[in-house]
């Protein structure tokens, strides 16, 4: 099945890079890759490639220091999670080229999406703030069980996980430390996240000395394209 899955995928990679594809040809191959993407992204990587983004920032270290307890970077590093890696990669590539020969099919600009037309209405200020409300809170709602329980395990109380696997935990040096240092972490993150709606993520707020009161340059601004075609 693996088999058959790749060598489709060259044949429909192969044609969409030729921009091959009329009426029913182009929906079969758009279908897919968007399959493929989805598949790839969110059905075949487990929580233990959400871990491993977790402690990258702690990989660095460990690999000076050594891992807390009796672990080893094998352990944390082994072949399942630099398999999913690598499938994780390849469902974002499907995304990208799938879109790109979406937009390229119809007319549409292939960096931005627009087309010759009016934009579309959802990319309008107004309405874009009012989804865009509800994308960032999500997004920071979505950290807390992640917070909540590193600082419940900090103090000892074993909120979604045994007993016995907290005591394990208890007994490995600084695991703990870390865990409530990561959940600390996310909680700031979350609360920068919120800055996308709110006025303070577009003024420098007043405590923040020399900038206080100065607008926050858009950084992207700077990879905005020049121009912009349609093909």
């Amino acid at each position: 099945m693996i088999a058959v899955f790749c060598a489709v995928g060259v044949l429909v990679g192969v044609l969409m890079a030729r921009g091959w594809g009329t009426a029913w040809q182009r929906k079969a191959l758009l279908a897919y890759g968007w399959l493929s993407a989805c598949v790839l992204t969110f059905l075949v990587p487990d929580y233990s490639l959400l871990g491993l983004l977790v402690f990258s920032p702690l990989l660095l270290v460990f690999a000076v220091t050594g891992v807390p307890g009796h672990q080893t970077m094998g352990d944390i590093l082994y072949w399942h999670r630099g398999n999913l890696v690598i499938v994780f990669v390849g469902g974002l590539l499907w995304a990208a080229m799938t879109l790109a020969y979406q937009r390229r099919t119809s007319g549409q600009c292939v960096r931005c999406g627009r087309g010759a037309g009016a934009a579309a209405p959802w990319t309008e200020a107004a309405t874009a703030l009012r989804w865009g409300r509800w994308a960032v809170w999500t997004a920071v709602i979505s950290t807390l069980p992640y917070d909540l329980t590193r600082l419940a395990w900090y103090f000892g109380w074993p909120l979604g996980i045994s007993d016995a696997f907290l005591k394990d935990m208890q007994d490995t040096p600084r695991i703990l430390e870390i865990g409530l240092g990561l959940g600390i972490v996310s909680t700031l993150g979350s609360l920068l996240t919120h800055g996308l709606v709110s006025r303070w993520g577009e003024v420098w707020p007043r405590w923040v000395p020399v900038k206080r009161g100065k607008r926050i340059h858009p950084a992207t601004r700077s990879f905005q394209p020049r121009s912009c075609r349609s093909s």
